[in-house]
C-alpha cells in the first residue's frame, strides 16, 4: 500500500521527518519497500515567460518563442496551440530529463531553427494525460522552482502477510512508537491519533428513498443513496432495488464482474442481490450491472462486514485476487461499517456535491470482546527484552486495548491477538524488533543421562526383536 506524508499528518500528530517515520514503522516490522517523492522528478523544472511568439517561417503549426528564463533569454520553438506571448510556462533546459516522454533533452534543430529547451506539457511531466497544450500557470516568478506547492513523499509497503487488522493502518503503530529513532524526543501531542471525518448531516424527509435491506445472518452493514453526484442521463445501469446479502442456491446463476469476467455460482456463497437477480459478489468483487460511469447521477453506498472463512472460500473457489477479499478474509474491523459509511459520503459530498439520505443499518455488530491476562514477566521469558510494566501497559493503550487490573482486550479491529503471547508480540514490537537478542538455550547437564526406557519395557522391546 502506498500513502503521502500529508494523509499521516491528517491522522497523527506527529512532527517526524519522513526518513524517521520510515525507519520506525520498518523497525515496528511494517516493512518500508520505498519512499518516494513524486515532486523530485521536477525539481529541475522552473518558469519562464513567453516574450514573444511568431510563426515558424517553414512549418504552418510550430511557433518560434522568445521566452525569459533565470539565465535569460532563450529561443525555444514549440508545437502547442496556445503558444503565445504573455503565458507563465514550465521550462525544461537542455539537459534536463523528462518523465512523460522519457528523454533527456539537448540543444536541438526543429525545421532548421534552433531550440533551447522546450515548455512542457502535464502528460510531459507526468501530471495528467492532457496533452492539448503547454502548462499556462496564472502567475510566478521567472526561475521560480515547479511544482511550487510542498512537497508531499510517499511510502510504499508491503502488506504484512496473515497480519489480520494491519493491512491499512499505519497511523497507530506509528503512533505508538512515537519519539523513536533514538535521539529524537517525544514532542507535544506527538503520537496523538486525530479524528478527521466529519459526521454527515442525514437528510430524512428530503433525501432520496433507500430500498429495502434483507440480511443474510452473518453479515452486517449500513447503506444510504447519495443523490445528484453528477450531471448525466441516469440510463444504462440498474438502479438498486430490493437490495440484500444471500446464500446462493439457484441453480445455473451468474454475474459479469467489474473485471470483465462471467462468474457462475456454487451453493452457500454470498451475493449481494436485487429483485432482478446478483448484483456483486459479497466482500469480493461488484458487478457491471450496478457499476458507476461517467452517466452516474445516484450511488447507494454500502458499508458492510462480511465473514473472513465465507469471503476466502467463495474467492478461492472463482479465482478472484481483489483488494476486498485480501482485507475481508484476514478480517476487518466489524465496528468501522458506519464511521466508514460517514466517511465515504463525505468524501463523495465534498467533491461532487448531492444530498445524503438517512442511513438503514442491518445486523448486530459481531461480539469480539476477550480479554488476555498481562504478565510483564513474560516479555523477558519469550524475547529477552526488559520492558518496565508500565511501558507495556502504555504500548497496549496506544494500539487500542482496554486494560482492567492485569487483563488486556484486543480492539475490534485485531482479530490476530488471540492469546498471552500475542500481547507480548505488540509490546515487543513497538519497543522495537531490533533490541531482540538470541538467547542461549540451557546447557544439558555433563555426564550419561538416565535410561528413558524401564525394566519390562526393554525386555518386551529385546522379545519382539528376536
Amino acid at each position: 500500500m502506498k500513502f503521502t506524508l500529508s494523509w499521516l499528518r491528517e491522522h497523527l500528530e506527529t512532527t517526524a521527518s519522513v526518513e524517521e517515520i520510515a525507519y520506525a514503522l520498518t523497525d515496528l516490522g511494517l516493512e518500508v519497500e520505498e519512499v518516494r517523492n513524486p515532486a523530485d522528478r521536477l525539481k529541475a523544472f522552473t518558469l519562464a515567460k513567453v516574450l514573444h511568439a511568431e510563426q515558424h517561417p517553414d512549418a504552418d503549426r510550430l511557433r518560434v518563442c522568445r521566452v525569459l528564463t533565470d539565465e535569460g533569454e532563450k529561443q525555444i520553438v514549440c508545437g502547442a496551440p496556445n503558444a503565445r506571448e504573455g503565458i507563465t510556462v514550465v521550462l525544461a533546459k537542455p539537459g534536463d530529463y523528462v518523465p512523460g516522454i522519457d528523454v533527456t533533452l539537448g540543444v536541438g534543430k526543429i525545421r532548421g531553427v534552433e531550440s533551447h529547451g522546450m515548455m512542457a506539457s502535464e502528460r510531459e511531466l507526468e501530471l495528467s494525460d492532457e496533452h492539448d497544450g503547454i502548462i499556462e500557470l496564472p502567475s510566478g516568478e521567472v526561475g521560480e522552482r515547479f511544482p511550487r506547492g510542498p512537497d508531499d513523499p510517499h511510502q510504499d509497503h508491503a502488506e504484512p502477510a496473515r497480519r489480520a487488522g494491519r493491512a491499512g493502518d499505519r497511523a497507530r503503530p506509528c503512533g505508538a512508537g512515537a519519539g523513536r529513532p533514538e535521539g529524537r524526543e517525544r514532542g507535544a501531542g506527538e503520537g496523538q491519533l486525530r479524528q478527521p471525518h466529519r459526521r454527515v448531516h442525514r437528510r430524512r424527509a428530503e433525501g432520496p428513498r433507500l430500498p429495502a435491506v434483507r440480511g443474510a445472518g452473518h453479515s452486517r452493514g449500513e447503506e444510504r443513496a447519495v443523490a445528484a453526484v453528477a450531471a448525466g442521463p441516469a440510463e444504462g445501469h440498474r438502479a438498486a432495488a430490493d437490495l440484500g446479502a444471500r446464500r446462493h442456491h439457484q441453480l445455473l446463476e451468474e454475474l459479469l464482474a467489474l473485471d470483465g469476467k462471467t462468474y457462475r455460482f456454487a451453493p452457500g456463497q454470498m451475493l449481494i442481490s436485487d429483485n432482478q437477480g446478483p448484483e456483486s459478489i459479497a466482500g469480493i468483487m461488484g458487478g457491471e450491472v450496478s457499476g458507476v460511469t461517467d452517466a452516474t447521477v445516484n450511488v447507494f453506498l454500502e458499508s458492510a462486514y462480511w465473514t473472513p472463512i465465507v469471503v476466502a472460500a467463495t474467492g478461492r473457489a472463482l479465482k478472484i485476487n481483489s483488494d476486498a477479499r485480501y482485507r475481508f478474509e484476514r478480517g476487518v474491523d466489524p465496528a468501522f461499517t458506519l464511521p466508514g459509511l460517514e466517511m465515504a459520503t463525505r468524501m463523495i459530498l465534498d467533491l461532487c456535491g448531492g444530498e445524503a439520505s438517512e442511513v438503514v443499518m442491518d445486523g448486530a455488530v459481531p461480539d469480539t470482546a476477550r480479554a488476555y491476562r498481562l504478565d510483564p514477566a513474560r516479555v523477558v521469558s519469550l524475547v529477552g527484552m526488559d520492558i518496565p510494566a508500565e511501558e507495556q501497559r502504555r504500548t497496549l493503550a496506544a494500539l487500542g486495548f482496554t486494560l482492567e487490573g492485569d487483563m488486556a482486550q484486543p480492539p475490534s479491529w485485531r482479530p490476530d491477538v488471540l492469546g498471552e503471547a500475542d500481547l507480548v508480540e505488540e509490546v515487543a514490537r513497538i519497543a522495537s524488533l531490533t533490541q531482540l537478542k538470541g538467547q542461549p538455550l540451557p546447557r544439558a547437564r555433563a555426564g550419561v543421562p538416565k535410561p528413558v526406557l524401564t525394566p519390562i519395557q526393554r525386555r518386551e522391546q529385546a522379545a519382539r526383536r528376536t
